[in-house]
């Protein structure tokens, strides 16, 4: 399927094959593969009649967590970067 740059068909195939990465956990290398997965499950939704298909046909992706500003947010990402580090001192 050929697609226009900036098509509704092309926009939300982008949208459900991205959210497809993510849930597969963002591999390197397998664009196409999730592209081709998610041309697929959307031939497979427009195959259904209209009167059969869910209110809410296209997955929405999760939404991001809103980012927190300031000097207590900046002290709790330092200290969850530190946690995180594998070589942490022995005792803490």
């Amino acid at each position: 399927m050929t697609l226009q740059n900036d098509s509704p068909a092309r926009v939300r195939t982008e949208r459900l094959a991205y959210h497809l990465w993510q849930e597969a956990g963002c591999p390197e290398g397998q664009a196409d593969h999730f592209w081709r997965e998610a041309e697929g499950l959307i031939a497979a939704q427009e195959a259904v009649p209209p009167e059969a298909r869910p209110a809410a046909s296209d997955p929405q992706p999760p939404k991001a967590a809103p980012v927190e500003k300031g000097w207590g947010a900046a002290v709790a990402r330092y200290f969850a970067a530190w946690w995180a580090y594998p070589s942490k001192p022995a005792g803490r």
